[in-house]
């Protein structure tokens, strides 16, 4: 029996050994993130549901059915818990089922799909160190979870399970910074569901950009009235131009006042917003111009030294004739004096 040892928290070894488990010992764990935000306890046959209507599941279970198989062993308490590998198991019960029916390859022998090899861990595993072998599988490892999941783990560890950042981040190799924004992120979203009564968990991603742009979180952070009006944005449907990834020009646009009345007025949005902030700057909606503008802030900003240096560089010289040409020939060409 194959027995591997493994280390999840400092000072402490933990074995695993693989063993087979046929696929009906085997339970969905309902402690698992998928199922965090349903507010009732789920039966076996709703968790499979919902890992089975996932996407990837079924990319998965083709890859299962190629190959003959699993690659990765499932992680599994002693008595047959799920701890990591909930959508390997739900993939190998459809895959046993298809062979059943003859649905699958003939070269694949019977019993390739149960019973099933998994990992046991024999000597224990404590809160701590199976949370932070869960956040090395989904967070800093192969990410399989969305980024609400991900969240809201690190979110347990934090203020569940009682861990400091620094413990966090050097448990999993992220960055302390990362994790902060995360779990932040997560405490946001759970205190806008609080005040607002909206249960959509997609809405996490709002407050993820938000703990990534510094100019919006302080402006959060400076008055407890900006927080609610954000909320109020939010469930009013107001950041509707590019979703969650408006929040990334929202400063931009409550600094500009005509932008600001658009945006906050009866009926305003981002849409109309941007709509004034693209009046007065061509170069938000337009690569083309975008790119004149960066061109124009580049030779503002080029270093006195390499600027005088010009005349004697003809490569440099032809570059910024080229330029001044074609400036001056779509001038023309437009009419414009």
């Amino acid at each position: 029996m194959t027995r591997t040892r493994t280390h999840l928290e400092a000072g402490k070894e933990r074995y695993t050994e693989i063993r087979d488990f046929s696929l009906d010992s085997l339970a969905l764990d309902p402690n698992n993130v998928r199922f965090k935000h349903y507010r009732t306890p789920l039966i076996a046959d709703e968790m499979e549901r919902i890992i089975w209507d996932e996407p990837d599941t079924k990319k998965l279970l083709t890859a299962i059915l190629n190959s003959g198989g699993l690659s990765e062993e499932p992680y599994v308490s002693p008595d047959g818990i799920v701890l990591e590998g909930n959508r390997r198991v739900v993939c190998l019960r459809k895959a046993r089922e298809l062979q059943r029916q003859g649905r699958v390859d003939e070269r694949i022998p019977q019993g390739a799909f149960d019973p099933v090899p998994v990992r046991v861990f024999v000597n224990g595993i404590s809160d701590t160190e199976l949370a932070v072998a869960r956040a090395r599988w989904h967070v800093s490892g192969k990410k399989d979870w969305d980024a609400i999941n991900q969240a809201h783990h690190l979110y347990e560890m934090h203020d569940g399970l009682g861990m400091s950042y620094d413990y966090i981040s050097g448990s999993l190799g992220m960055g302390k910074a990362t994790v902060v924004k995360k779990v932040r992120a997560y405490q946001l979203m759970s205190e806008y569901m609080q005040a607002t009564g909206d249960g959509d968990i997609n809405r996490y991603s709002y407050f993820e950009e938000l703990q990534k742009n510094r100019r919006a979180r302080t402006w959060l952070e400076e008055d407890p009235h900006n927080r609610a009006l954000f909320f109020s944005w939010i469930r009013g449907g107001r950041l509707n131009r590019t979703g969650a990834k408006d929040v990334r020009q929202l400063m931009d646009v409550l600094e500009d006042d005509d932008a600001r009345y658009a945006f906050e007025a009866d009926g305003g949005d981002m849409v109309k917003a941007m709509f004034e902030m693209q009046a007065k700057n061509p170069a938000i909606n337009s690569r083309t111009f975008a790119a004149l503008d960066k061109a124009i802030e580049a030779l503002r900003r080029m270093p006195r030294a390499e600027y005088e240096a010009i005349p004697d560089n003809e490569a440099q010289v032809q570059m910024l004739e080229a330029l001044g040409k074609e400036i001056s020939d779509a001038l023309e060409h437009l009419g414009i004096d």
